[in-house]
């Protein structure tokens, strides 16, 4: 799973608007969720990389990250440190969650998920009318609809990716 997640993230690397989830469904070399996490954790760090040292080597920045980064001068030095920084965070984060995960199972299972789901939901859309007011509520309640009929129609909601794929793409070219 890691091997495969990783030429997945290379992979999603090059093609923009390929994102980890797209990837990790192609790529997941198991059916069960472990495979599938495994899979995922290790194309959104190749993903990492990849877009950090496109930074580095072809000036294009390929995500947030890589953006914030873009507004300093970066050497070979600074990049290698950006490198392994991630690297080691990774392995940090890897046996942080390890450890947190066995104490936080017991609580996980008392917590009700439709309210939390709720609370969620009302605080996205406070979030949006606040940031962009009516044409974002707008913009939201049309994204929520078609995301609704996609699993409502049993279409999987990742084909609707696809149309934001081929503009993604001449824009790079």
């Amino acid at each position: 799973a890691i091997i495969t997640g990783t030429a997945g993230g290379i992979f999603s690397g090059f093609l923009p608007g390929v994102g980890s989830s797209q990837v990790a469904a192609f790529a997941s070399s198991g059916k069960d969720e472990k495979s599938f996490l495994v899979t995922l954790g290790a194309i959104t760090t190749a993903n990492i990389i990849m877009s950090m040292l496109s930074l580095w080597l072809i000036g294009k920045a390929r995500s947030g990250a890589a953006v914030a980064i873009s507004m300093f001068e970066i050497t070979g030095t600074e990049f290698l440190l950006i490198v392994f920084s991630a690297i080691a965070a990774c392995g940090i984060a890897a046996i942080a969650t390890l450890k947190i995960a066995k104490r936080f199972v017991s609580m996980i299972e008392k917590i009700d998920y439709s309210k939390i789901s709720i609370a969620v939901m009302l605080f996205m859309a406070l979030l949006a009318v606040i940031f962009t007011g009516l044409y974002g509520a707008l913009l939201l309640a049309t994204c929520t609809a078609l995301g609704m009929f996609a699993s409502i129609a049993g279409i999987r909601r990742g084909v609707m990716m696809g149309v934001l794929m081929l503009p993604v793409i001449l824009f790079y070219m």
